[in-house]
């Protein structure tokens, strides 16, 4: 009767997977990864630059709370020739990558140098407005800051 169970059950002595299936998914697996990884290497390249300009745009947007929270004019200044932003509202110094141009046109009136700027929202989060171009190889990406709404963000470059 055991026997005649044990056939019932379907139970066989070499259940599980054998080598030779195992080294053949494992090569499908290798192919496809093999295939896949050029286009992503290329699609990533400009990872750092889209990095950058999200971590920038949210600065500009934490700035702009930052002022309608204090009530008072807060901003950001932006030093070309040095390469660095600072933050008005906690005084953060950020370093442009080495490999990264940043390009930047806004209101005269905020312009300290040939070479300093800066962007400033106001209590009620209109702001002095301003275009950030970055640039890296033949990658571009603009960061827009409205004037009227004070609202920043990155814009296609075609």
């Amino acid at each position: 009767m055991t026997q005649e169970l044990k056939q019932t059950l379907g139970e066989r002595p070499d259940s599980g997977l054998s080598l030779v299936e195992v080294l053949l998914v494992l090569g499908i697996i290798s192919a496809a990864y093999v295939l896949a990884m050029p286009g992503f290497v290329r699609s990533s390249g400009n990872f750092g630059l889209r990095a950058f300009a999200h971590d920038l745009t949210g600065n500009l947007r934490v700035t702009r709370a930052a002022a309608i929270g204090s009530g008072s004019v807060v901003g950001i200044s932006f030093d070309v020739k040095n390469r660095i932003y600072v933050t008005d509202y906690d005084k953060r110094r950020v370093k442009l990558p080495e490999d990264l141009t940043l390009t930047l046109t806004t209101a005269r009136d905020v312009v300290r140098s040939g070479a300093e700027g800066r962007i400033v929202f106001f209590a009620d989060g209109s702001s002095s407005g301003g275009k950030i171009v970055l640039q890296r190889n033949q990658e571009q990406l603009v960061i827009s800051v409205e004037w009227l709404t004070g609202f920043a963000q990155i814009e296609a470059v075609e």
